[in-house]
This record gives structure tokens, C-alpha cells and sequence, in this order.
């Protein structure tokens, strides 16, 4: 059943920062909703975004309340999961990912939750969120950057946030990198590398250059090249265990494992990306579009079983190859 639409000046009246968990995260989800609107048309809910502006920047007390609820909503509501685990196994086997993907199906999200993950997925349920929200202009973006905060610290905190999610990142990295069943299948040259050992020391050279307001320019170029080339030494060397596997057969588990551990590398290269971006509006909006697009893909379980069906098939062939069926 399709949510009734509701008027702006509805939706505004009821604006309120000291309300419980669950109405402050249901006045978001509303307030996305009503950006939807009843028709997929991104002009349309680009012009929703720009009455949603008018109205708050005509009237200061407005302003005000929605300040305090975001002030609220970000004290409350962690965003380094969602940057950082959003759209991952919570568990490495493909069964497992299976029966997690029936769960979300099967149980509804709730508004009373402080995980960003179970919020950002009620928020931005639909494909077309990311269509809107990769359409909407830069001035948009800095209007509604300046009517949520007023503190020049805030940028400081997105950046903390970011690195804090590079670092989970890169912390599953390393823990599946490290696992002995992957590890023994890369090739020798690429043990003898060691390109996991110095990720997390990478990360937190980053992060230094980032957050040290005495550093140049070029030292935090240098720091953001350096995790780049470890990325995709990381990268590399899990490539060498696919020629194991052409050698002495397919696990369709560790396949499932190595595709995680490539998604984690692409997920922190967009986070660098927008870390290190000279608009980080822009930038944070195009993140949050991704997102929404990894959501789709991670309620699917047709997407999974396609993903997988191949190495199915080869794991099918090669029993059948042994044991001489046809």
C-alpha cells in the first residue's frame, strides 16, 4: 500500500528535535518521502528539494529546530557503519549471505535504531533515490550544507568520520588477507611482497595528514598515493589465488570471500576519493547515491545467485568430471 502524500507544511509542524528515536527518524523518512513523490521524476523532486529550502531558509525558527535535530541525529545515529559496512556479508559464507538477504526481506526495518545502516536503508528504500540525489546541483547541496551547521567544525567531523571507515575497511581487509586459507593460495611472489602489513600503517599516516592542521598539501598527496598503490598491491596478490583455483578447482566460499575483499578495496577508494575532494558536498551526495544503489543490490538475492551461479556450474562440472558423469 502506497504512502499517502504529505504537504510540506504538515511535514515542517511536526520538525522536532526532542522528540523519541523513532519520530525523529520517521519525520527523515517522511521528509524523503514526500522529496520522492507519488511519480519517479527527478525535476520534480529536485523542485521538492528547492520548496524545502525556501521554506526553511524564509523562516528562523525553522531553521533553528531543524539545526537541533541534526545536531540530535548525528550525536545519536553512527555513520561510519553504513560508510563502511554497508552492503557487505556480515558473514563470509555464501549460504549465510543467503539467509540474511531472506531476513531483511522478510522482517521490516525500525525507525528505533541507532544503526545508520537499518536507518539509511529505511530512508532511501528506492532506486530512484539515487537518481535525485546524483542530480541534485552544488548550490543546492551548499544551501542545505549551511542550514545544518553553523560550526566550521563540522567538516573536521565528516573527515574523522571518513578515515574512521577507511579504517574498518581496511581492518577487514587485513583480516581476510591474512586468512590462511587465501594466503596459501596467492602465489609465492605475492607473499614475498607482504602487501597487507603496512595497510593499517598507511591508513593512519593518512589520517595524520588529514587531521594535523600543520601539514602541506604535497605530504597529504603523498600519504593518499602511498594507501592507493598498498590498495591495489592488496588487490594483486588476492588476484594470484584465482590462478590456484584454475589448478586444483574452484571454492565457491572463498570466490564469495575474494569478491568481498575486492568490494572493500573499491569502498575505500571512494572514500578516499571524497575524503580527499576539492567539493565535498558533491562528493558526499555521490557517495550516498552509491549507496543507495549497493542497497538494491544487497536486498537481491537474484543478484547473488547470479553472481554465483557460474562458479556453481564449474563446481557442478568438476565432480561430475570426476567421478565420470555426464
Amino acid at each position: 500500500m502506497s504512502r499517502a502524500p504529505i504537504e510540506l507544511a504538515t511535514l515542517l509542524s511536526t520538525l522536532d528535535s526532542g522528540g523519541g528515536l523513532a519520530q525523529r527518524h520517521l519525520w527523515l523518512v517522511n521528509l524523503l518521502t514526500w522529496i520522492r513523490g507519488p511519480q519517479e521524476s527527478v525535476p520534480a523532486a529536485l523542485g521538492r528539494v528547492q520548496l524545502f529550502l525556501d521554506a526553511l531558509e524564509a523562516e528562523p525558527e525553522l531553521q533553528s529546530r531543524l539545526h537541533a535535530w541534526w545536531v540530535t541525529l548525528v550525536d545519536t545515529v553512527d555513520m561510519t557503519p553504513l560508510l563502511a559496512d554497508f552492503g557487505f556479508a556480515p558473514r563470509t559464507a555464501l549460504v549465510s549471505e543467503v539467509a540474511e538477504r531472506l531476513r531483511c526481506k522478510l522482517l521490516p526495518g525500525s525507525p528505533e535504531t541507532i544503526d545508520a545502516t537499518e536507518l539509511f536503508s529505511l530512508a532511501l528504500p528506492s532506486a530512484f533515490d539515487a537518481q535525485w540525489l546524483g542530480a541534485l546541483p552544488e548550490a543546492d547541496l551548499l544551501r542545505l550544507v549551511a542550514l545544518l551547521s553553523d560550526n566550521p567544525e563540522q567538516g573536521s567531523r565528516w573527515q574523522k568520520v571518513l578515515l574512521d571507515a577507511i579504517t574498518y575497511c581496511a581492518g577487514q581487509i587485513l583480516s581476510t588477507g591474512f586468512a590462511p586459507e587465501l594466503r596459501l593460495r596467492m602465489s609465492e611472489q605475492a607473499r614475498a611482497t607482504q602487501p597487507f602489513h603496512a595497510l593499517i600503517r598507511d591508513v593512519e599516516s593518512l589520517r595524520v595528514e588529514v587531521l594535523h592542521g600543520l601539514r602541506t598539501r604535497d605530504r597529504l598527496d603523498e600519504a593518499a598515493q602511498r594507501l592507493r598503490e598498498r590498495l591495489e598491491g592488496c588487490r594483486a596478490a588476492t588476484a594470484t589465488v584465482y590462478q590456484h583455483f584454475e589448478d586444483n578447482g574452484i571454492s565457491v566460499g572463498l570466490v564469495f570471500r575474494l569478491r568481498q575483499l575486492r568490494e572493500r578495496i573499491l569502498r575505500v577508494r571512494a572514500l578516499l576519493d571524497c575524503l580527499l575532494s576539492p567539493t565535498p558536498a558533491i562528493s558526499a551526495t555521490r557517495l550516498l547515491a552509491h549507496l543507495v544503489q549497493v542497497g538494491q543490490e544487497r536486498r537481491s538475492l537474484r543478484v547473488l545467485l547470479a553472481s554465483n551461479s557460474s562458479l556453481l556450474a564449474a563446481k557442478v562440472a568438476e565432480r561430475s568430471a570426476e567421478t565420470g558423469e555426464h
